[in-house]
């Protein structure tokens, strides 16, 4: 804006560094999405396959629908786990839409900034941006 840049260079700027944030965020919540649907369902699900010292009185039938009791608990608990640690990473978080509100927000002020607009009205016009929550607190902050 100093340089003199017209508005619509500074927009296209500006624009292209939120499609980037946007991208960025994509990127990393599909990595963690991707983990959370190949993730093992347990990594302890193979212990409960081999024979152990404890078990063998046993005949095979008596183990087996204990073994396969702590596969399916094992696996219940593995698919928890990437469900509560992996899959919860969005890519519309509610941080990633605050961030890029903000971004907005400045490149509005920016652009109003270049136009020359009076103070009042480029406070009424970014103030729109906000919910009517935010916007009582800035009037009682005033």
């Amino acid at each position: 804006m100093i340089d003199g840049s017209d508005q619509e260079f500074i927009r296209n700027m500006m624009e292209t560094e939120l499609g980037f944030i946007r991208e960025r965020h994509q990127v990393g919540a599909e990595i963690f999405n991707s983990l959370g649907r190949t993730a093992p369902p347990s990594e302890s699900s193979d212990r409960f396959g081999n024979d152990s010292h404890d078990e063998a009185p046993f005949p095979m039938s008596k183990r087996l629908p204990r073994r396969m009791a702590l596969c399916l608990a094992a696996a219940f608990f593995g698919w928890v786990r990437a469900t509560c640690f992996f899959c919860q990473w969005e890519a519309s978080s509610p941080a990633l839409e605050e961030e890029l509100l903000v971004k907005e927000i400045i490149i509005r002020g920016v652009l109003l900034l270049q136009s020359g607009v009076s103070p009042s009205i480029m406070e009424v016009n970014l103030k729109a941006y906000l919910e009517p929550a935010k916007r009582a607190l800035i009037q009682k902050a005033a």
